[in-house]
């Protein structure tokens, strides 16, 4: 397998956690709150409207550039937060 095919095997693995689809689910609700479709955040980053309803439905990972991206232009900031026995992620407004 090429290091293309086990990143990307990778990504969809990543999707199924339950971080990914906290992640997800936080996407969304920055899109609605912004009242944007995921055609307008593509076009403002840079993608497909597709490629963003995939990252909010965890159907594949979040890059880290893109989650730094996405987080910026919504006015969020991306932070690790330590929690007893667990290595969350969250976004904050």
């Amino acid at each position: 397998m090429s290091l293309t095919g086990i990143r990307t095997k990778a990504m969809k693995d990543w999707a199924k956690t339950p971080q990914a689809i906290e992640i997800g689910h936080e996407l969304k609700k920055a899109r609605v709150k912004a009242n944007m479709s995921p055609n307008d955040v593509g076009e403002a980053l840079g993608f497909t409207d597709e490629t963003y309803n995939r990252l909010e439905n965890s159907r594949t990972g979040v890059p880290l550039y893109r989650l730094f991206d996405i987080a910026e232009f919504f006015g969020y900031e991306v932070r690790l937060v330590k929690k007893e026995a667990s290595h969350d992620a969250e976004i904050k407004a």
